[in-house]
């Protein structure tokens, strides 16, 4: 897990969230920088993320969102 992941990696490790959410979410944040990873950390914790499926997670990630994008990238195929 990248850094900047911290409150996602602290989810992880108590169990609350399994290998595919995390995968969702560093995929999400793959192209960020360290200081983008940790508003993204900061951000997405505060929805209920072990009750959410993967594709919801796939779904509200930065990577759908074209204002956090950079420039020319496309969304990623859900």
């Amino acid at each position: 897990m990248h850094n900047g992941h911290d409150r996602v990696r602290d989810m992880f490790a108590a169990g609350s969230l399994n290998e595919q959410k995390i995968g969702a979410i560093t995929t999400a944040g793959a192209y960020l920088n360290s200081d983008e990873r940790s508003e993204l950390d900061r951000r997405i914790v505060a929805h209920p993320l072990p009750e959410m499926g993967v594709k919801r997670i796939e779904g509200n990630s930065p990577n759908q969102d074209r204002s956090t994008r950079p420039a020319g990238s496309a969304p990623e195929p859900g």
